[in-house]
């Protein structure tokens, strides 16, 4: 298994990298397949799709959808921390530490978010979609009662 928390703690690549920021990445602005074929891992940008024989054969299909998918819920949400019960904002812990759950595959531990439409006008587009999508394409692909 390759060690990716620890190629993304390298400080020679990330020179703070339990900060979020954007700027990590900045210049890099090729798909993720053309910097994993390269032969100086320096070049990387992430190794989240793994590397060498052990890289990610949906590597296409994977960076394709996540963009499609993360540029459609931008679209429509506005997403922020949540509030506690006085109403003041909680961060959530991205602690290394404390921050994840443990396991092969890790997840952030529970947080409070608020996740909110952008407007009423996305909204309407949502809902005509997903009903577009209930009467044209859900069907195919639902399995038969018996």
């Amino acid at each position: 298994m390759v060690n990716a928390y620890g190629l993304h703690q390298d400080p020679t690549m990330f020179s703070h990298p339990d900060t979020f920021d954007p700027n990590h990445y900045f210049g890099k602005t090729a798909l993720a397949s053309e910097y994993a074929n390269v032969a100086d891992y320096n070049a990387r940008d992430h190794y989240g799709y793994g590397v060498g024989r052990r890289l990610c054969p949906g590597i296409h299909l994977a960076e394709r959808a996540l963009f499609i998918t993360t540029s459609k819920i931008l679209w429509a949400f506005d997403i922020g921390p949540g509030r506690d019960d006085s109403g003041n904002l909680v961060e959530p812990d991205i602690s290394s530490e404390t921050g994840y759950q443990d396991g092969v595959v890790l997840g952030p531990e529970p947080f409070k978010s608020e996740i909110r439409p952008r407007s009423t006008k996305r909204v309407e587009t949502i809902m005509r979609e997903f009903s577009a999508a209930e009467k044209n394409i859900f069907p195919k692909y639902q399995v038969p009662k018996q």
